[in-house]
């Protein structure tokens, strides 16, 4: 399955597959990277990611989720392994209401 939001990336920021090659990332591991949902390497990503005017984690074609049930610790709670599709909604409500809760969040009072 394709990585699609690493495949509309260059598209929107007008950037070929070839300009991600220039800081010597082969083009067929690029390809790989769009055409094979794999993730870029550690030495390679950041360069790439350079071009794209982005972080990393935007390109991962996988997100991980603790849906934090209530009662519940969070070491106990379920890790639900999330892929985004385009048009998908699931991921994107689980982000913003994660976002919602950050910034309304306090931080704790030391304990005495």
């Amino acid at each position: 399955m394709p990585n699609e939001r690493l495949r509309a990336a260059p598209r929107q920021k007008r950037i070929t597959i070839a300009a991600l090659t220039e800081d010597g990332v082969d083009p067929k591991t690029v390809e790989r990277w769009v055409a094979r949902d794999r993730q870029p390497y550690q030495r390679t990503g950041p360069a790439m990611t350079s071009r794209l005017g982005t972080d990393e984690t935007a390109y991962s074609p996988d997100d991980k989720l603790n849906p934090h049930v209530y009662g519940v610790p969070a070491n106990h709670a379920p890790l639900w392994h999330m892929r985004r599709i385009p048009d998908g909604e699931i991921v994107s409500t689980y982000r913003e209401s994660f976002e919602h809760v950050w910034e309304d969040a306090e931080p704790l009072a030391p304990r005495a």
